[in-house]
């Protein structure tokens, strides 16, 4: 089992844009479809392939909500569509790029976090290179820049979670 990587996206743009990202889930295979010969069972060489093809273009396996680790919907929130998810290993970096370039006309900021590897990330719109993105090691290193950055994702956190104090009877 993967490592989960919480991410957090917003979509701001013309409403008639945004009506089309509440229209269906927000998925992966949705909005930047795999090739059909990387569909359903493969030999090894073309799984390989599959498996590259999703590194490039998805930058994760899947992507699944947080608590019901079904499928992604955007809320409408402000004036525009949010979610909170999460993905295997990785945010979805080059995902966002492809949705940047297909809809011009929207702005998608984002933030992740992959609490077990100690990195975590923001960015808006279509990245050139490499998004905001940051290592730590300690509890005070995050909480830093959570009071920084004001991290939507930082709900998930486990540094966050104090353990319950254990009672002896």
């Amino acid at each position: 089992m993967p490592n989960e990587c919480d991410n957090w996206i917003r979509i701001t743009g013309p409403a008639h844009l945004l009506q089309q990202f509440e229209a269906k889930p927000f998925d992966l295979d949705a909005y930047v479809p795999k090739p059909e010969q990387y569909k359903g069972p493969q030999p090894k060489e073309t799984y390989m392939a599959a498996s590259d093809w999703v590194q490039t273009n998805w930058g994760t396996r899947w992507i699944a909500d947080v608590k019901t680790h079904e499928e992604v919907r955007l809320q409408s929130v402000n004036g525009g569509l949010e979610a909170t998810f999460i993905s295997a290993w990785a945010p979805p970096l080059p995902f966002y790029n492809t949705l940047a370039a297909q809809y011009p006309d929207l702005q998608f900021e984002y933030e992740y976090a992959e609490w077990g590897m100690g990195f975590c990330g923001h960015g808006i719109g279509r990245f050139e290179g490499l998004p905001s993105h940051y290592d730590y090691g300690t509890k005070e290193e995050m909480e830093s820049l959570n009071t920084f950055r004001n991290w939507h994702v930082c709900i998930w956190n486990p540094h966050f979670i104090e353990p319950e104090p254990v009672t002896t009877a």
